[in-house]
C-alpha cells in the first residue's frame, strides 16, 4: 500500500523547493482551508491513485494533476469556480465533475481520453454553450452526460434539449461545438442526420 502525502500548502509546484519526489505516494489530501492548486502540483507524484480536494477550495490551476496517470479517484468540490487547461491531461479517471459555481469555460479543459462519463448542473450545460467555446469537453470519451441527476445519451439529449429550443440550429451548433472532440459530438450528429431524413 502506497503512503499518504498531506499537503498543507495548496500552492506547491515543481518550483517550490521544499517538496520532494516521491513515488511511493499513492493519496494526496488538501487540507481543509487551501482555495487554491497550483500548477502542475503533483508532478512529484507520478503514481498517486486518490485525490482528496477540500471544500474551501476555489482554483485549480493550469495542470494540476497533468501526468497522474494512475489517478482514479477525484471529486471537484462543489466550491470550485475556476478550473485551469489541461488539469486531468493523462490521468485514469473515468468520470468527472463539474462543479456548479464554475464561472469560465475554455477548450479541453477536461481533456482526458480516459473520461467516459461528466456530471454537470443543468446551468454548466446552459453556461457552457452560451460561452460558444469549441471542445470544452474535448479529448474525452464521453458518451453519456448526466445533468442535475438525468442521465442522457446523444439521442436523448438531441431529442430533449436540441429539438424543444426556438432556435435548434443554433443550439445544436453550439452543443456540437462544445462536445466538439469526443465521441457524444459524433453522436449528436447522426442523431440530427436521422432526424433530419425523418422530417424531410
Amino acid at each position: 500500500m502506497g503512503m499518504v502525502a498531506s499537503l498543507f500548502d495548496g500552492l506547491v509546484s515543481p518550483r517550490r523547493s521544499h517538496l520532494a519526489y516521491r513515488s511511493d505516494v499513492s493519496e494526496v489530501k488538501f487540507y481543509k482551508g487551501i482555495e487554491q492548486i497550483g500548477d502542475e502540483c503533483s508532478k512529484f507524484y507520478p503514481n498517486v491513485e486518490k485525490v482528496t480536494l477540500p471544500v474551501s477550495l476555489k482554483i485549480i490551476n493550469d495542470k494540476a494533476f497533468n501526468g497522474c496517470n494512475k489517478l482514479k479517484k477525484l471529486v471537484i468540490p462543489e466550491s470550485v469556480i475556476y478550473i485551469g487547461r489541461f488539469v486531468f491531461v493523462g490521468c485514469a479517471l473515468e468520470g468527472i465533475n463539474i462543479p456548479r459555481r464554475l464561472e469560465e469555460y475554455h477548450s479541453d479543459m477536461f481533456a482526458c481520453n480516459s473520461i467516459k462519463h461528466i456530471r454537470m448542473h443543468k446551468n454548466n450545460l446552459t453556461a457552457m454553450l452560451e460561452s460558444n467555446v469549441e471542445a470544452v469537453l474535448g479529448g474525452t470519451n464521453i458518451d453519456t452526460i448526466e445533468v442535475d441527476g438525468e442521465k442522457y445519451d446523444a439521442d436523448r439529449y438531441f431529442s430533449e434539449y436540441c429539438i424543444p429550443n426556438e432556435a435548434m440550429e443554433s443550439f445544436f451548433e453550439r452543443s456540437v461545438r462544445a462536445f466538439w472532440g469526443s465521441p457524444f459530438a459524433t453522436d449528436l450528429a447522426k442523431a440530427r442526420v436521422i432526424y433530419d431524413n425523418k422530417s424531410a
